[in-house]
């Protein structure tokens, strides 16, 4: 069964059937032992229950979460063209730091706002996956492709039915995500930034998502790039928030997800970091 459903977003959010979304889905991913980042990430295999995460119980919704940018060959300056691809706060991921973490969404908690307390969790990110877009939203072809990484959401309709509601009705339609990062890069200087050792250059101190122009006349924007390619653990994204104002434009819900039988229809087992093995089966 399909119908649509009206709401604030930008586009109308679809309540498609799970063999629909499912043939969607695999349309746009990538081999994932190709995007996995050749296992440099620590992870595992891990069986994890998805049985009790059904439509009665849950609202499982499909977003948008992050998208990359690509770099010059410095390997920190980020190619004029994704200037918008550069989230508000001045945040960014070069496109192989995607492809190297992105799976770390899965199984991440669902809170609101970002108030990130275990107890305020509102479900579970289910799936998460990646795909390369190469046309912009209004159907402009992008100068550079980059990847975009799109999740399932799972909130509980039973512990939280007025949230439910808000989605539903696009009061809440956007997202935001919280990551846990090792190193970052700053993309005007280059300088390689250790969490908790090394101290901010100017440009992220004082200078973040603010524009400049370069030796040879390039419209640049200053950017933090989150992780470090090739770095394991150097990014691992830990949560997924509904928000009201996303720091990331194109962070919207797509649709909702419907199914007939009694699972989500995922395979049972999953890659997650190997921090969030013991909390995969924990029903939230």
């Amino acid at each position: 069964m399909e119908r649509v459903i009206a709401s604030t977003a930008l586009s109308r959010a679809q309540v498609i059937s799970g063999k629909r979304y499912w043939s969607q889905w695999d349309q746009h991913c990538k081999d994932r032992n190709h995007l996995r980042g050749n296992g440099r990430l620590a992870a595992k295999e891990v069986n994890i229950d998805f049985s009790h995460y059904t439509p009665d119980n849950y609202l499982l919704s499909w977003f948008t979460a992050v998208a990359g940018v690509e770099l010059e060959k410095d390997g920190h300056t980020i190619k004029s063209a994704h200037n918008h691809f550069i989230n508000d706060n001045g945040n960014a991921w070069s496109n192989q730091v995607l492809l190297e973490s992105y799976h770390s969404f899965i199984m991440a908690e669902n809170f609101v706002e970002h108030v990130s307390i275990p107890e305020f969790s509102k479900g579970k990110v289910l799936d998460a996956v990646a795909w390369i877009i190469e046309k912009q939203f209004n159907g402009y072809r992008e100068p550079i492709p980059t990847v975009f990484v799109d999740v399932l959401i799972a909130t509980s309709k039973k512990r939280h039915p007025l949230l439910v509601k808000k989605v539903i009705n696009g009061v809440l339609n956007n997202v935001s995500m919280g990551c846990d990062i090792l190193w970052s890069v700053c993309s005007r200087c280059g300088k390689e930034i250790e969490e908790g050792y090394d101290e901010p250059c100017d440009h992220i101190k004082n200078q973040l998502g603010k524009y400049y122009v370069d030796g040879k006349g390039v419209k640049r924007r200053v950017a933090e790039l989150c992780g470090r390619p090739g770095v394991k653990d150097s990014c691992s994204f830990k949560e997924v928030s509904l928000v009201s104002r996303p720091a990331f434009l194109w962070a919207r819900m797509h649709g909702f997800l419907e199914f007939s039988d009694v699972s989500t229809g995922r395979p049972l087992k999953a890659i997650v970091p190997v921090s969030r093995y013991k909390e995969s089966n924990r029903e939230v």
